[in-house]
């Protein structure tokens, strides 16, 4: 080989080299970046499920019509000074019906699911394989020795 051809070699593989430390690297920030908002994302999923809890908890208040009844919870201030003005039309209580539905479905839903993700991590079915191509013909036995003379 001569000088040239090992000079071209040597820049060849430093700029394969740099390219490959730049992508590894770079992916490493990524990795580091999604380990992040993963880490945001969760936070944020605690505070949707804390607020929803609270506001389902402790803003249950009733109201009446002429055609019922209902009593549900929703984030409101009760020591507002409008909070006597606080009704709903029969719109929004059909809304508010069906948001509190849905997310009974998909509470059972996600509890279904994950009671059998449990049943399946701890009851394990055991199967049995047997070798032999005619199983049928592999569990039977000999004819008696009298009746074969």
């Amino acid at each position: 080989m001569s000088s040239n051809s090992l000079f071209y070699f040597s820049i060849c593989t430093t700029d394969i080299y740099s390219k490959l430390h730049t992508f590894v690297s770079s992916n490493a920030e990524s990795d580091k970046m999604q380990q992040t908002l993963v880490k945001i994302g969760k936070l944020m999923l605690v505070t949707l499920f804390m607020s929803y809890y609270l506001s389902t908890v402790a803003f249950y208040h009733t109201h009446y019509f002429s055609w019922g009844t209902v009593t549900h919870s929703h984030l409101y201030f009760p020591f507002d000074k409008n909070s006597a003005q606080h009704t709903h039309t029969p719109v929004q209580c059909r809304l508010i019906d069906y948001l509190s539905s849905s997310v009974l479905m998909y509470l059972a839903v996600a509890a279904y699911s994950f009671t059998m993700l449990l049943i399946r991590r701890i009851y394990i079915p055991v199967r049995y394989y047997t070798p032999y191509s005619h199983v049928i013909s592999a569990f039977l036995r000999a004819p008696p020795a009298f009746i074969c003379r």
